[in-house]
């Protein structure tokens, strides 16, 4: 498989740091937010850039992944990313996360639940989360390791 199939396309070049910076600067400019929320909305909105490379090579090129590899890309992308934008939007806009779409999706934990029309949803995942979680803490782990120069 090609390095863009696997996830390695011109997106995984994104800069987190610089974009981290110019986040911080953009917004401490404004005067608005203190140096400790531009920080933090900084790092929401920059962390999970490596599962936004992942989908993308998945989004630009879907018939060069296996069915296991596009369910690994959405289940990274789906458990990491929408907790930090959540918290970016709260600590910038002061906008919390609301289920619009009538289907659970602010509940917490992956116990059955009322689901639209009356149905009785459970969990769409297979696999435990748990495991996908896992690898998402150590993918942090690694990144936060100093690097040898």
């Amino acid at each position: 498989m090609s390095k863009q199939a696997e996830g390695h396309s011109a997106t995984s070049t994104l800069d987190a740091t610089k974009l981290r910076g110019a986040i911080r600067r953009a917004l401490k400019a404004r005067r608005y937010y203190s140096a400790r929320v531009a920080d933090d909305i900084a790092f929401h909105m920059t962390d999970w850039l490596e599962d936004l490379s992942r989908f993308h090579a998945l989004c630009r090129s879907p018939g060069r992944f296996a069915p296991r590899k596009i369910e690994d890309i959405l289940m990274g992308f789906l458990v990491h990313v929408p907790n930090h934008v959540a918290a970016a939007a709260k600590l910038m806009v002061d906008v919390s996360v609301a289920d619009i779409f009538e289907v659970g999706a602010v509940e917490c934990g992956h116990k059955q639940s009322a689901g639209r029309r009356g149905t009785r949803s459970t969990n769409a995942f297979q696999r435990p989360v748990s495991n996908v979680t896992a690898r998402a803490e150590k993918r942090k782990a690694r990144a936060a390791r100093p690097r040898r120069r």
